[in-house]
């Protein structure tokens, strides 16, 4: 299956949850590794995969990051859903937008605030579950878009009416694009405000420029060398046992490389006898323009 190196460095941000190194992230090779969502007003995602280690002793060197992705996925389980009122089964299809690249989905539920949603995802007699649910979104008050020269910009957004028990998540994507990658820093919750109010830093000069691409880096920071200026931010409030996974995957991610910071974390997880996050979104999506 052919994959652009752009798509695999980005990769290697998912292997972040199917266990860079052991030592980091408590996965055993094997565990399956869920990975899904659902918006306010969207349709679940639900995306399967097992641990996976890059520095196990019989990997090669020059390791094709999109083939272990790949080999590694659940192709053709079984997942359910169940809204409180009919169990649903989701359909599995190849579909190279997401990585890893098959994902199980139905436009059958659209996701209500307030609602509970149960998963559970069958394997060849293994099963896995989690519960989540959708809380009430909280807006953007307002996003801008400053230039800091011709080849950075600087995107800031205001929230306002936070409580200290809030949880949120800031993500981005290309707007042709349909996954949605964390932004740097970007699991937020309301204790970080002053008087209920916020201002987050959606994009920082540094990780929007154009220039001096280098693939290597795609990892930590959503860089993009080409034309393409819309960009669509999400502002997700979740809960509380979801933030939980979402704070310690960026306390790992945002370590990586630093010599002197502790990354022997684990990953927290709602997923029963398996990994990874089950997560509900009330959604604020906006479309920006970076010139």
């Amino acid at each position: 299956m052919a994959s652009s190196k752009y798509n695999i460095f980005i990769g290697l941000t998912a292997l972040l949850l199917i266990g860079c190194r052991p030592t980091i992230v408590d996965n055993p090779y094997g565990t399956i590794t869920i990975e899904g969502w659902i918006d306010s007003g969207g349709h679940p995602f639900v995306m399967a995969h097992q641990a996976y280690s890059l520095d196990r002793a019989e990997d090669a060197p020059d390791v094709n990051i999109g083939e272990v992705l790949w080999d590694q996925t659940f192709v053709f389980g079984r997942a359910t859903i169940f809204d409180g009122t009919d169990s649903i089964i989701l359909t599995g299809r190849l579909d190279t937008n997401y990585l890893p690249f098959f994902v199980y989905t139905t436009t059958k539920i659209i996701g209500e605030v307030g609602h509970e949603y149960d998963l559970k995802f069958e394997y060849r007699g293994r099963v896995v579950s989690a519960k989540t649910s959708i809380p009430s979104p909280i807006y953007w008050d307002s996003l801008s878009v400053t230039a800091i020269n011709d080849q950075s910009s600087r995107v800031q957004g205001w929230v306002s009416g936070l409580q200290e028990t809030d949880h949120l998540l800031v993500m981005i994507k290309k707007h042709d694009e349909y996954q949605y990658r964390l932004c740097h820093l970007g699991v937020i919750n309301g204790t970080q405000a002053t008087d209920g109010r916020l201002l987050i830093n959606v994009l920082n000069p540094y990780w929007v420029r154009y220039e001096h691409f280098n693939p290597d880096n795609a990892m930590m920071f959503p860089r993009y060398k080409d034309s393409t200026t819309y960009y669509d931010v999400k502002l997700a409030r979740i809960n509380e046992q979801e933030y939980e996974f979402w704070e310690s995957f960026m306390a790992i991610k945002s370590t990586q490389g630093f010599v002197f910071m502790n990354t022997y974390r684990n990953l927290t997880s709602n997923i029963v006898d398996g990994n990874g996050y089950w997560c509900g979104m009330g959604s604020d999506i906006r479309t920006i323009e970076i010139r």
